[in-house]
């Protein structure tokens, strides 16, 4: 097995690194030993006005890695998932990262934190009822990891608590072939 790179200096490299993760390795480090300009990701950008987009890297049993764009102000509905763990890490911009719990059939709001290009956020399942909104004064790109695909969610509602049922798509999807040439569908 290939050893991880002490610096991943760009996505094809970060796409193999996670592929080839062994117990013995975190997926927080591997995410910490990213050292990729921004330029390297731009290609996978996309944006629409009507909300952020969800760019999907590479998808295995194991894992799915996101590039989520953020046009300024958008902000994501409050959701939980169906994944192990997370982490979310600022490409680009800031973002504010609010956690909730349900407290007698209604949202509570327990945290806020901004997050900037330097930091890393991390949840797991009993503090997985979060929002994400663009702080920033324009667009702002985040690099989701997720331990286990994401195939749905629950979004709730604050001011009633009500939980509904999502399953969750994609606005893009590459494909990286053992050459490292990319696809997008």
């Amino acid at each position: 097995m290939e050893a991880i790179p002490t610096k991943i200096t760009n996505v094809q490299q970060l796409v193999e690194a996670l592929k080839n993760k062994d117990q013995g390795i975190s997926y927080l480090h591997i995410m910490s030993s990213i050292d990729i300009p921004e330029r390297e990701y731009e290609r996978f950008y996309t944006w629409k006005l009507s909300h952020y987009t969800r760019n999907c890297l590479v998808k295995t049993a194991d894992f799915e890695l996101l590039l989520i764009c953020w046009e300024k102000g958008q902000q994501s509905s409050i959701h939980d998932f169906d994944s192990r763990e997370a982490w979310i890490h600022p490409l680009r911009g800031r973002l504010t990262e609010e956690r909730f719990r349900l407290k007698d059939g209604r949202l509570e709001k327990v945290s806020s934190v901004l997050l900037g290009t330097s930091e890393f956020s991390y949840m797991t399942d009993p503090i997985a009822i979060h929002r994400y909104t663009n702080s920033y004064e324009s667009r702002s790109v985040s690099l989701n990891l997720y331990a286990q695909p994401i195939e749905k969610w629950n979004e709730y509602d604050e001011k009633t608590g009500k939980v509904v049922a999502k399953n969750v798509s994609y606005d893009a999807v590459y494909v990286f072939d053992e050459e490292g040439n990319i696809r997008s569908y």
